[in-house]
């Protein structure tokens, strides 16, 4: 039963590399290898970098809450590196490549996209958080006013 949850890891494992590394190339075309340790993706979680391995690029994700150091080409908190990636393009400038929630530059601090696993891929809707609550994006949670202070500088992207 171990060996076949550890096969399961491996290829779920596998299978999300895979997606995201052909969303990215979609997106910004072919990841090309030349540098060495670790590199980042432009994904605008600026939770993704990848590592090169006889020049073909494995895709690594930074745990939960962390964001991707280019500088430093390691996962450090939000508030150590502000990933102030800008959508490239109008037209989907929030683009899923992990499960979760996400903050939009919404100026009243309630919307937010939430990314979920389906059938066809990776999903998005957009969602706002009920009553007078508003979006944490370090927590990922609708919380009261009085626990986070909505401001500009907040509701950039991650």
């Amino acid at each position: 039963m171990e060996i076949h949850n550890t096969f399961l890891i491996i290829f779920k494992t596998f299978l999300l590399n895979l997606l995201i590394f052909e969303s990215v190339k979609a997106e910004t075309g072919p990841i090309v290898c030349s540098g060495s340790g670790r590199l980042p993706l432009n994904d605008i979680s600026c939770q993704y970098y990848y590592k090169c391995f006889e020049g073909l690029p494995t895709i690594f994700k930074c745990p939960d809450d962390t964001v991707f150091d280019p500088i430093k080409k390691t996962c450090v908190l939000p508030t150590q590196y502000p990933c102030d990636m800008l959508p490239q393009t109008t037209t989907n400038p929030y683009k899923c490549l992990t499960s979760g929630r996400f903050p939009i530059d919404d100026p009243t601090c309630q919307k937010y996209y939430l990314c979920y696993w389906s059938a066809k891929g990776y999903l998005k809707k957009i969602l706002k958080c009920p009553n007078q609550t508003i979006f944490d994006p370090i927590r990922k949670l609708c919380v009261l006013r009085t626990t986070y202070t909505c401001s500009e500088s907040t509701t950039e992207l991650y």
